[in-house]
């Protein structure tokens, strides 16, 4: 909508023509095709402060811009490459009221710089111009959980979190209660004996005794739903869990593929804010009768009807607990990760 011309402020130039669809004044000049070239600058109404200060090439291509506060500090600056995208756009906070945007809610940052690529995201600074985010955690946290016994996995996944909490701002202090696990509740041996004889099966020695130790944790204290393990009594078959929150129709399968499906065993929520995984299962079909042990596998409800390929089937020889945190360990950390760039 077209505005009217307020009165001029003093500190907008004569020669400064209004833009009634913009509401500014405004200053620079145009090629042949009406495109802006050389130096443009715009004063916004109705307290007329320059708010932009930009230049273009010949072709109207912007090369180049500030954008200010009303206080007259710097809100925003940048360099534009050849191919009309962004060479360095910085956003710049201030103190006293403004129109500008400052795309981070934190007071505590004070210059946002735009990182190339998609989605946005920002290297972030302090007043003093210090960086206060782009910690990067090493390749190496994302190793070797496979071969620790699972509490030290556990730990081990505690340790990392606490370096980086050490190394980051208190901006970040939401990484605590969000993604280091924590134990939950203890299990008692009664509480394993009535999951088997409710489903007719021996649950794995390495999670009975991790569980018996320690009791069931959940990756963050404020998780409810995801990287949190169930208790027995919660355990199900993963046929049944598909029959009545997906609605499966196991008469359009093969009783073979029911049965392959009947001995998979969902035990621990996944990460099913991500649709990664919605379940962590125990695979009973893989059952190794020497040790008890069974394969661990992830249900993904948009990905899952490969389970009931039997021809995938083999006898488990690892041990089920160590893989359970080795996943839990790369998820988690995987989304610290992401939270810091």
């Amino acid at each position: 909508m077209a505005k009217q011309e307020p009165k001029r402020p003093k500190d907008v130039p004569q020669n400064a023509i209004w833009n009634s669809q913009n509401g500014e004044w405004e200053t620079g000049a145009k090629n042949s095709d009406g495109k802006m070239i050389g130096e443009w600058k715009w004063w916004l109404a109705p307290n007329g402060h320059l708010c932009c200060h930009s230049f273009f090439d010949d072709n109207g291509q912007m090369v180049s811009f500030k954008r200010f506060h009303p206080n007259g500090e710097v809100s925003q600056y940048g360099e534009v490459g050849d191919n009309g995208k962004f060479k360095e756009r910085v956003y710049v906070r201030t103190e006293g009221e403004t129109t500008e945007i400052f795309p981070v809610q934190s007071a505590t940052v004070w210059t946002a710089k735009v990182r190339p690529g998609v989605p946005v995201s920002y290297d972030l600074f302090d007043k003093d111009g210090n960086q206060i985010n782009g910690f990067e955690l090493s390749d190496d946290v994302f190793k070797g959980y496979e071969n620790q016994e699972p509490i030290e996995g556990f730990k081990r996944i505690c340790n990392v979190i606490d370096d980086v909490l050490k190394n980051v701002s208190n901006e970040y202090s939401f990484l605590g209660p969000e993604y280091k696990p924590v134990f939950t509740q203890k299990i008692h041996k009664e509480d394993i004996e009535i999951c088997e004889k409710r489903l007719g099966l021996k649950l794995p020695p390495s999670y009975v005794d991790f569980v018996l130790n320690h009791g069931l944790f959940k990756g963050g204290e404020n998780k409810t739903d995801e990287f949190r393990m169930l208790h027995p009594v919660k355990f199900g078959r993963l046929s049944d869990a598909l029959a009545k929150d997906w609605y499966v129709d196991w008469d359009n399968f093969t009783s073979q593929e029911q049965e392959i499906m009947d001995k998979i065993i969902y035990f621990s929520m996944g990460d099913d804010g991500l649709q990664i995984t919605w379940f962590y299962c125990f695979d009973f079909n893989t059952l190794n009768p020497d040790t008890g042990e069974v394969e661990l596998i992830e249900f993904n409800q948009d990905d899952w009807t490969w389970m009931c390929n039997s021809s995938d089937i083999k006898k488990y020889e690892g041990i089920t607990m160590r893989a359970f945190i080795a996943k839990l360990a790369q998820r988690v950390l995987e989304r610290v990760k992401d939270e810091l760039e």
